[in-house]
């Protein structure tokens, strides 16, 4: 089964990186944000086709004046040329007629900055020459680009906020395996099969929100998102601790938050939202009781934070913690509270041995003591998970004997 490490992709990602580095586009962030500017002109391009192939009388996206922008026109230009070519497109694009408000966004005060002309070609046809189709069901261009993007956390760039919407887009695939049949799991295919289509509809549609007051970083979570078949995703540029959003305060809740706040830097006093109300300009401190207002009754949230949060003792680090612990019900607190007298052991305490940890080194990093437990989990039999593949696949074959015969008729 073909997939992303076979496929070759791995390989050129690396070879379009080293390609725009070596002409002039050292930053990493510059180099993914002109790869994504030509990667979605590439699929739009392909889509436009795709749906015309659909709908014969359809107009095309790319019609008129707008001809000149499609992919295929790129691909035999040279020079100066293509240059001019290219950043006509980037720059316009986002006035295309019918364009989708993620490209719209993502085309937002776009500006090519590949200058160097061998290059510019160099990178179209390294882009051209990607199979990005499908193989065997899987879609490859998601896996590609979350590639592309971990060449970011390597630079040492931050990635705050909504970033490059990694976490929206691993809450999308839990989902999705979730809700996946045992023998599309059985064949690696977390395809969601279980999922009526009143719910794919509101994770496709309403289902994630994202801010980011990066404008790079929205322009490449959007594209990342759409390439993850979540194109309707709500990402917008938006600092949420400096401008209120959708009424009076908290206004819009949320039944998850899933965030990696920025750990460094101060907030200007005066530019943070009074209806916060914490006395503080730490910003992994307000963004945290940004989450808490704005978590739905029985919310969630996962959010990365630093020690400091746990353990400062200012005033607005005390104000978090009292939140924490005395606005919502699930914490640890009580539970070492009552065991600690009697070093009582359960599901979350258990005591070490001072022989141990002397002979790792007087390390007290719990994971070293953690006792091993097993669990036996009762899985179907391969005869079972067989026979439901089996059964999918006849399905599958008589369906699609039902459809061409029907195709048939018509002709």
């Amino acid at each position: 089964m073909t997939n992303f490490h076979s496929s070759g992709l791995r390989q050129k990602v690396d070879q379009l990186m080293d390609i725009l580095w070596a002409g002039g586009v050292n930053n990493p962030m510059d180099s993914i944000e002109q790869i994504s500017y030509l990667l979605f002109l590439r699929l739009l391009t392909e889509r436009d086709e795709q749906l015309l192939q659909l709908d014969k009388k359809r107009k095309r996206i790319f019609s008129g004046g707008w001809t000149r922008f499609a992919w295929g026109n790129f691909v035999t230009l040279t020079g100066d040329p293509l240059f001019d070519a290219v950043r006509e497109a980037v720059e316009k694009l986002h006035e295309l007629p019918g364009m989708s408000s993620t490209g719209k966004l993502l085309f937002n005060r776009a500006t090519l900055k590949i200058y160097d002309r061998p290059t510019l070609r160099a990178v179209i046809q390294s882009i051209h020459q990607m199979d990005l189709a499908a193989h065997n069901g899987e879609d490859l261009r998601g896996d590609m680009y979350e590639y592309l993007l971990s060449k970011i956390s390597m630079s040492g760039t931050s990635d705050p906020a909504c970033g490059t919407a990694g976490f929206l887009i691993a809450a999308f695939k839990h989902i999705l395996k979730n809700h996946t049949s045992k023998a599309a799991l059985a064949k690696g295919e977390p395809t969601g099969d279980l999922l009526k289509p009143a719910q794919w509809k509101f994770l496709e549609d309403h289902a994630f929100t994202g801010y980011d007051n990066d404008a790079n970083m929205v322009k490449i979570g959007i594209l990342n998102l759409y390439l993850h078949r979540l194109e309707k995703a709500n990402i917008e540029l938006h600092n949420p601790l400096t401008t209120g959003k959708g009424g009076s305060y908290p206004g819009l809740l949320f039944d998850v938050i899933l965030a990696n706040p920025p750990f460094a830097g101060k907030i200007q006093k005066e530019s943070i939202l009074s209806d916060i109300n914490l006395d503080t300009r730490d910003t992994e401190l307000l963004f945290l009781k940004w989450f808490l207002d704005h978590l739905t009754p029985g919310g969630r949230a996962g959010v990365i934070v630093p020690n400091g949060v746990l353990f400062g003792s200012n005033k607005a680090d005390r104000k978090v913690r009292e939140l924490l612990l005395t606005t919502f019900e699930a914490n640890d607190i009580p539970d070492v509270l009552a065991k600690w007298p009697t070093r009582e052991e359960g599901p979350n305490s258990y005591r070490v041995p001072i022989e141990k940890i002397r002979e790792n080194d007087w390390s007290l990093a719990a994971g070293l003591y953690k006792p091993v437990t097993t669990e036996v989990l009762n899985h179907d039999t391969p005869l079972q998970i067989l026979g439901e593949v089996l059964t999918l696949e006849n399905e599958i074959v008589l369906r699609g004997n039902e459809l061409l015969a029907h195709v048939g008729r018509k002709r």
